[in-house]
């Protein structure tokens, strides 16, 4: 079974959105087809499936590499977002203490480094997670219940 289709308008909104990337492939491709890619940071071009960057939120390898690197510090990516590394950084792929620049009063909290580098989440009590609403299905009512009430055909 082929993965379905995805309009390149909706991934170039996406990665307005996100800010730090372009889509700069076909109008209509699928989910896991490799699409080339644009930093608008490092000016890195990139192939990587709109699954990869959409879902499981995967960024520039470039940049991700300097990070790791430490050739360039998290914290000019954080900025825009309204987060702070609280201590040292201890890598990507490590948990990390990270604090609110909005609002001080926010209590620290801790997180893998790539989640707030690549995922760009900010602050978890500036933006509130999404509250799943769970839909109660009505159970299925008989014919008859349907039409108790209304007026009977002329004629029956």
């Amino acid at each position: 079974m082929a993965h379905p289709l995805i309009k390149g308008r909706v991934l170039r909104e996406f990665a307005a959105q996100r800010g730090d990337m372009a889509y700069m492939g076909p109008d209509l491709t699928r989910l896991s087809y490799p699409e080339r890619w644009f930093c608008k940071v490092c000016g890195h071009e990139w192939k990587a499936t709109p699954y990869d960057v959409t879902k499981l939120g995967r960024g520039c390898p470039e940049c991700a590499q300097a990070l790791n690197e430490g050739k360039g510090h998290p914290a000019s990516r954080l900025e825009p977002l309204g987060v702070r590394v609280v201590g040292e950084w201890r890598g990507a792929r490590n948990r990390n203490t990270f604090g609110c620049l909005r609002n001080p009063a926010h209590e620290n909290w801790e997180e893998f480094g790539l989640v707030q580098t690549n995922d760009r989440r900010g602050c978890p009590a500036c933006k509130p997670r999404r509250q799943w609403v769970r839909q109660i299905r009505q159970p299925k009512m008989p014919m008859n219940e349907l039409f108790r009430g209304l007026p009977r055909r002329a004629g029956r």
